[in-house]
């Protein structure tokens, strides 16, 4: 089931905080509600894009923008020759006997980008970056 045209409106004329509260009440729901949580989530991700942010306030509710990407393993290699031998084993997995394939610890990767542009440059390369993804989640309650 989908929403209807008045819903959809109602809901687009909300601020965030009544979007907010609307993705509570759709959170626990079925069918129904979960085209209304997926439109909400679409009116988030839209609002986040217009204002070029990456969150948005909510006390109940934490909304954010995600922007997930793989690595090309392959184009990180070339770090052998900016980084000391103790960084690199910090930031990789070596391929094993068994096959699977080279992993890199991006957020020790991250941490090495202020170390100059070379490395900055080979570490952003490397990402292919995904489209962005709203998360949104109920915050937890405080005892």
């Amino acid at each position: 089931m989908t929403l209807t045209a008045g819903e959809r409106d109602t809901l687009n004329a909300m601020d965030d905080h009544g979007l907010a509260e609307m993705w509570l009440t759709y959170a626990d729901g079925e069918d129904r509600a979960r085209d209304g949580r997926k439109y909400v989530e679409y009116l988030f991700f839209g609002r986040m894009t217009e204002r070029e942010a990456d969150a948005i306030a909510s006390p109940g509710v934490e909304i954010t923008l995600t922007h997930p990407y793989d690595v090309d393993a392959n184009a990180l290699m070339v770090l052998g020759e900016h980084l000391e031998s103790e960084q690199l084993a910090a930031a990789y997995t070596a391929p094993e006997q068994v096959w699977t394939a080279p992993k890199w610890n991006m957020t020790v990767l991250n941490s090495y980008r202020k170390l100059g542009k070379e490395i900055r440059t080979v570490i952003d390369d490397a990402k292919q970056w995904q489209p962005a993804k709203v998360r949104v989640k109920r915050k937890a309650v405080k005892p």
